[in-house]
């Protein structure tokens, strides 16, 4: 929940992109070699939210930013354009 409020909070504030949020959740799923049916099978939602949200049609919610968090394995920080590192943590080691 601490994930997701603070999400929110940089999205309301207009600190992201949006359209690189978009491109960056749509190759993030495209590079695990998931179609959009499979991943919104995963979110529990339909592939037409996933494909408005990938052209940017729709945002993705704060909800939304954590399940592709958790899901990929990439940081929220990545996501939401504020480093170019999907590593959710940098200072580790990759494992």
């Amino acid at each position: 929940m601490k994930h997701e409020i603070a999400l929110l909070c940089y999205i309301l504030r207009g600190v992201t992109d949006m359209d690189l949020i978009c491109e960056r959740l749509r190759g993030i799923r495209e590079d695990s070699d998931l179609t959009q049916g499979k991943l919104a099978k995963l979110l529990f939602t339909n592939r037409q939210r996933i494909s408005k949200i990938e052209r940017g049609k729709i945002g993705p919610t704060a909800s939304d930013l954590v399940a592709y968090h958790q899901i990929f394995h990439v940081s929220a920080d990545y996501l939401l354009g504020l480093t170019h590192d999907p590593r959710p943590d940098p200072r580790k080691k990759d494992r």
